[in-house]
């Protein structure tokens, strides 16, 4: 099923969530495939379309959300302060997040999307991994994400052509080091990172 990219079908995601389903929603990079992380059914799913078990991104709609879930040190929170809502990514000592979604530490971040948030703010912590089957075509519509995982998954928020370009991911917890870059360059997180 495809919805518009409006309140009352991000309403209709949010319940759809909350009861263990999985939906293809917006971000500000990339489609996504969201679950709740709290929901064992509805991530083991994710794992099936994206055939290939993973540490998942999750989603959070606020750096006391992110709290809550990660461990934030005085490097994380300036980033966090600095970079989102935004493309960056970053892993951190997992607090509360269960193993299926993650065993060693949570990649974590605040996508710049209304919609995304509006969900996020609804449902909690989410998974938000590209809704793609593992090393497939980068979903920045719709259609490709379709192609990609067909019916298997509940809902399909279409917004539209997105952004397009993966976040960047950076991992804090044994110093600083960047998994992959994307948007937000290492030399941007640097300059932040020496500023006084």
């Amino acid at each position: 099923m495809i919805v518009g990219c409006d309140e009352k079908s991000a309403e209709r995601i949010s319940s759809l969530l909350r009861k263990g389903g999985v939906a293809v929603i917006p971000t500000d990079t990339l489609y996504a495939l969201s679950a709740s992380i709290y929901n064992e059914e509805g991530v083991r799913r994710i794992y099936q379309l994206k055939k290939r078990e993973e540490p998942l991104p999750v989603g959070v709609s606020s750096i006391r959300m992110m709290g809550e879930i990660a461990y934030l040190n005085d490097t994380a929170v300036k980033l966090v302060k600095t970079f989102m809502p935004g493309p960056l990514t970053l892993v951190l000592p997992k607090r509360k997040v269960p193993d299926y979604v993650s065993r060693e530490g949570v990649a974590v971040r605040i996508p710049n999307h209304n919609i995304a948030l509006k969900i996020i703010e609804e449902v909690g912590p989410i998974t938000l991994t590209s809704a793609n089957v593992h090393g497939g075509r980068n979903p920045v519509s719709i259609d490709i994400a379709i192609q990609q995982l067909g019916d298997e998954v509940d809902i399909y928020m279409d917004c539209g052509k997105l952004g397009g370009r993966a976040s960047t991911i950076l991992d804090l917890r044994n110093g600083i080091r960047i998994l992959r870059e994307g948007p937000i360059s290492m030399e941007e997180i640097m300059e932040v990172l020496d500023a006084p």
